[in-house]
């Protein structure tokens, strides 16, 4: 009696290892290459709706073009959106912004304002709008005031969230947009509570350099490799911030002037005592210190400077510009000078008066 499978023969597969095959692992990678080309053929195979169904414009957005690629998250939303449409219509437009953040209103974002131009105006061929996922579009209450918007021109919102359009008169459809706005919210809120805190202890407990320029007092020295195993096979070294010996004093100084109860103005004015000056230093110019003091050799021709940039208003008082009151304290400094004249040249008559 010829024995036969029990199972029937659908079922088995279709290219079945012999077990003479003398390398079994060959026959197991063209089985799973088999089933990879049948599955992604079975996943990306949808019918055609050329015209016929809804016409759709896809939306979708990246916070930065830094540290995004534009390509690849465009890639997986708009296979989001695509796998939602499918079978109720297709994508006749796309929009997507990238290098902006969910907290920017809708018409300030540059093609999301062409989308609703777009899909405002008479000639209009959108039916509805899709986006690949409720975080890449909206935040806050931007769900609810272009959902309205869609309304009023007679334009469906869908989202992969509800599986179609949203429809706020449903109450679990509102309920979830109120879930889903606030976690959207939640994310940057967490996110940059996260880097904040994270930067805080690398400055502060762990002496590490964040970026920019250097404070005043302090220089750059290296810390060794990279605690990030990609970046320290890229090279990429760690920095740390010491004091600077040329700079570290003068800033030391000025703090210990501050804690004494000195101004900010005093300090400004008051000479670095001598040990605070660096040796590289070159001696302080003489010329310019009396120009600063406003004295001049006797040869040397006067300065002759604008009249906006009188002492007083270096000083930060700004003298009246009424043209009367300016006539009036010139004729009385100069009635002052002819007075003062008088009493020298004429002793006794100052005395007798």
């Amino acid at each position: 009696m010829t024995g036969r499978p029990l199972h029937p023969p659908s079922v088995i597969p279709p290219h079945s290892c012999s077990p003479h095959v003398a390398d079994p692992s060959a026959c197991t990678t063209d089985l799973l290459a088999q089933w990879m080309t049948t599955s992604s053929s079975t996943r990306t195979a949808r019918p055609a709706q050329v015209g016929s169904g809804l016409r759709f414009a896809f939306y979708g957005r990246t916070s930065t073009t830094r540290h995004q690629d534009r390509v690849s998250s465009q890639g997986w939303q708009r296979d989001m959106a695509d796998e939602l449409v499918g079978g109720h219509g297709q994508v006749i437009a796309a929009y997507f912004d990238a290098g902006t953040s969910r907290r920017v209103p809708w018409r300030q974002r540059t093609q999301a304002a062409q989308l609703m131009t777009a899909a405002s105006s008479p000639e209009s061929m959108i039916d509805a709008i899709v986006v690949g996922e409720y975080e890449r579009a909206f935040t806050g209450t931007q769900f609810a005031t272009l959902y309205t918007w869609c309304t009023r021109h007679g334009i469906q919102l869908w989202l992969p969230e509800t599986g179609g359009p949203v429809d706020l008169g449903n109450s679990d459809h509102r309920a979830l947009m109120a879930l889903l706005a606030t976690q959207s919210q939640r994310e940057v809120l967490r996110a940059r509570h996260r880097v904040l805190a994270a930067m805080h202890n690398q400055a502060t407990q762990q002496g590490r350099y964040l970026g920019g320029r250097p404070p005043c007092g302090y220089q750059l020295v290296d810390a060794g490799p990279h605690p990030n195993p990609a970046d320290a096979r890229w090279g990429r070294r760690l920095q740390r911030l010491t004091p600077d010996p040329r700079t570290a004093p003068h800033v030391a100084w000025m703090f210990r002037q501050r804690l004494a109860g000195h101004s900010v103005a005093s300090i400004a004015r008051h000479p670095l005592p001598v040990q605070c000056r660096p040796g590289s230093q070159p001696p302080p110019n003489p010329r310019r210190l009396d120009l600063a003091h406003g004295r001049r050799d006797p040869g040397e021709p006067a300065l002759h400077r604008p009249p906006d940039l009188e002492p007083p208003r270096l000083r930060g008082r700004r003298p009246s510009l009424n043209a009367s009151a300016v006539g009036e304290g010139c004729a009385s400094g100069a009635r002052h000078r002819v007075g003062l004249c008088r009493r020298a040249a004429d002793p006794g008559r100052a005395t007798s008066q």
